[in-house]
């Protein structure tokens, strides 16, 4: 792998939030390539979670706060980098969406990440995408880059639609010649739903069982969930980058997506969460929550936010589309990342829970 003599200068989008934190701590602590600075690019201001806080970095670590729909402010940011993690974006699954801010957060945006990489003769570029992508109406057991292709009505509607079309605009420009002759490079990373450290969903969803005491179980025999520790998905960033770099096995990474899931249990979605409503003195509750009780509670909440629409919007996730989900079947394997990155999981499963629960108890109060 070729390394300048200062090292690179990474830029990491989104790197204020969940998975930018845990993808930028394992940039300055792992050592897989020299670099020289991390600089991140994000709409809030860089706060370290103290569960992943960095107490002697291995290189400078700057933050701009900007918009990535404010083209000059993302192409000044990426001056004179060498690699691009873009993993910003905006997320909203509810059945009446913000339309226009998903496509201007995550297709226009990436459109300005790319032109960015472009202006700047920047040869890396990584996207954070998601399963989502691929998650139709039919179920999926263990689902492969091979095996899988583009539903024609994506499950999470115009949040995955919009994730897609970024993906696509990026492994697209893949090979794209720069104005200096190099070439650029890019893949993309599709995690399954993410939890760990700076988490704020599944820390919510603590909060609230430790409060109560007590969390309903949901799901049924057959569904399978599948989740998988952000440690782990930022370790693929980071291997996806090293093997970008090394000629050798460009051509199995460059323009592709993998899937990347780790040795997280899969099963009920209340099999998930069980470790973590233990470890926040809560327990599950001894009775099944029934689907069709859910899903149409799940329709009234989006009855009620329809209504109330045109005075307030609301940005829901209990909606019926993640209702049907925790009750499908979808998980995926990690084969494709483990050939061509060289992947496996760095943390282990019992690792993932207890790095995991140190943040969600001290969010729930519990020192």
């Amino acid at each position: 792998m070729m390394q300048s003599p200062e090292g690179e200068v990474v830029v990491v989008t989104g790197g204020s939030g969940f998975l930018g934190q845990h993808i930028v701590k394992q940039i300055l602590e792992q050592g897989e390539f020299l670099v020289r600075e991390v600089r991140t690019f994000d709409l809030k201001p860089f706060h370290w979670c103290p569960e992943l806080q960095v107490v002697k970095p291995g290189a400078t670590l700057s933050h701009v706060q900007g918009d990535l729909l404010a083209l000059d402010e993302i192409r000044k940011v990426c001056r004179d980098a060498t690699v691009v993690i873009h993993t910003a974006g905006y997320i909203d699954v509810s059945p009446i969406p913000d339309a226009e801010l998903l496509r201007a957060s995550n297709i226009q945006g990436s459109e300005n990440v790319l032109q960015a990489c472009i202006d700047n003769n920047i040869e890396y570029l990584i996207y954070t995408s998601t399963v989502d992508v691929v998650i139709g109406q039919e179920p999926i057991e263990s689902g492969t880059e091979t095996t899988l292709g583009i539903p024609q009505h994506h499950h999470f509607g115009l949040y995955a639609t919009t994730k897609y079309e970024a993906e696509k605009l990026v492994l697209k420009a893949n090979n794209l010649i720069l104005q200096n002759g190099k070439r650029l490079q890019t893949c993309a990373l599709r995690p399954t739903p993410v939890y760990g450290e700076a988490d704020s969903y599944n820390s919510g969803v603590l909060q609230q069982c430790s409060k109560y005491g007590t969390m309903v179980r949901m799901g049924n025999k057959v569904s399978r969930y599948q989740c998988t520790y952000a440690g782990n998905v930022a370790w693929a960033h980071i291997l996806a980058i090293k093997e970008l770099m090394k000629p050798s096995t460009e051509e199995l990474v460059s323009g592709q997506a993998f899937f990347v899931t780790d040795d997280t249990p899969i099963g009920k979605i209340s099999d998930f969460f069980t470790p973590f409503v233990i470890g926040v003195g809560a327990k599950m509750s001894t009775f099944t929550v029934p689907y069709w009780f859910l899903y149409i509670l799940a329709t009234l909440v989006e009855i009620v936010a329809w209504l109330l629409q045109p005075f307030l919007r609301l940005k829901l996730f209990f909606t019926t589309t993640t209702v049907s989900y925790v009750h499908g079947v979808y998980y995926f394997s990690y084969e494709g990342a483990h050939r061509c990155l060289g992947y496996e999981p760095l943390y282990t499963y019992d690792e993932a829970v207890e790095r995991s629960l140190a943040f969600y108890r001290r969010e729930c109060g519990i020192l």
